[in-house]
């Protein structure tokens, strides 16, 4: 029997392990809601059942743990509310646990409750979530929702702040979060601007997507690479932050994902390929948290159309924001019609 028990799952540990009267109910709405304790009182004046030693009961696919064992069913089957009761969700993988719940039971696929759910980051660091919607969905299957006030100081995890809504579906071992992140550097002549995103985020290992139209708080749009104004030959630089000018040229770009790198300290932009593995093809921007030198590499745009004369850029863009001071390694290739001739009596002289 041990080594069959070793082969359970804790789900299903939990089942074999109970021990009391099963009570269900006959209500239709509640398609046989039931629950098992070893012990019960029963109010035949009042039609109440009040239950003790209540372990758990299973909803839709949740597993609802009540917070001092009692249950009091009334008339037509009505439980009352759960004070202090703990919410894992789902009953297959058990990713996600909610404490200090007020929960309704209201059928055997059906509550709603409220609580407060531990945020764990890369370093252990604990944050707690309110949960103030968790319900289930069409399907059967649990999800919540919270808010995280932009004075909360809530962080994803030392390097990304956040404020937005929280949302849990407990099929998805990673919470998804929607709202703006915020990056924690030192470099005074780049602000920190709240960004937008919506995405999973894996603690252990950040992501935040940044793409093309990508927009902050306010919904401005914002900018990753190195820019040149109109008007002017000054290269500058934009890091999750605004243009100078709406005109403005993208000397060099890059979006994709932005990550932290905690090895060389570096807030990183690319695709994730190039991330992972930094010798794959893609356009590319770090910023240094402390030093503040940003870089960037790929296909360069300088600005210039020389009509039937096709230039195609590629390089490296390297600035200390702290001096002011930038360097660009650029190589150039010229497409163009050019006679034979031309062409013999160039080689010759070379």
């Amino acid at each position: 029997v041990s080594k069959n028990k070793e082969n359970l799952s804790p789900t299903e540990l939990e089942d074999v392990q109970l021990k009391g009267t099963q009570f269900i109910s006959i209500n239709s709405k509640q398609d046989s809601l039931t629950f098992v304790a070893p012990s019960a009182k029963y109010n035949l004046r009042k039609f109440i059942i009040s239950a003790n030693e209540v372990k758990f009961i299973r909803v839709a696919d949740a597993t609802i743990y009540p917070g001092d064992g009692k249950v009091v069913v009334e008339k037509q089957a009505a439980m009352q509310t759960l004070k202090d009761s703990r919410i894992i969700a789902n009953n297959t993988n058990r990713y996600h646990t909610i404490y200090g719940a007020t929960t309704n039971i209201y059928g055997r696929k059906n509550y709603s409750s409220s609580g407060s759910y531990d945020y764990v980051d890369e370093t252990q660091n604990k944050q707690v979530v309110k949960f103030d919607v968790v319900s289930v969905d069409s399907t059967y299957q649990t999800y919540a929702k919270g808010k995280i006030g932009i004075t909360e100081g809530f962080t994803l995890s030392p390097n990304f702040g956040f404020t937005g809504q929280v949302l849990l579906s407990a099929n998805e071992q990673y919470l998804t979060f929607d709202g703006a992140a915020k990056i924690s550097h030192e470099c005074q002549n780049l602000e920190r601007l709240w960004v937008n995103f919506k995405s999973p985020v894996n603690p252990t290992e950040i992501y935040i997507p940044v793409g093309d139209s990508l927009k902050e708080i306010n919904n401005n749009k914002v900018y990753n690479g190195f820019f040149i104004t109109n008007d002017s030959t000054h290269i500058y630089p934009a890091f999750l932050t605004k243009h100078k000018n709406y005109s403005d040229l993208a000397v060099s770009n890059a979006n994709g994902f932005l990550t932290f790198d905690k090895t060389d300290s570096k807030y990183k932009i690319s695709n994730k390929e190039k991330l992972v593995e930094f010798n794959l093809p893609g356009n590319y921007l770090s910023l240094h948290r402390s030093a503040c030198n940003m870089y960037g590499e790929g296909k360069l745009n300088l600005g210039v159309d020389f009509g039937q004369v096709k230039i195609n850029t590629v390089g490296n863009i390297n600035e200390d924001l702290i001096k002011q001071s930038i360097s660009l390694d650029v190589l150039l290739t010229l497409d163009f019609f050019i006679e034979n001739k031309c062409m013999d009596m160039l080689t010759k002289d070379l």
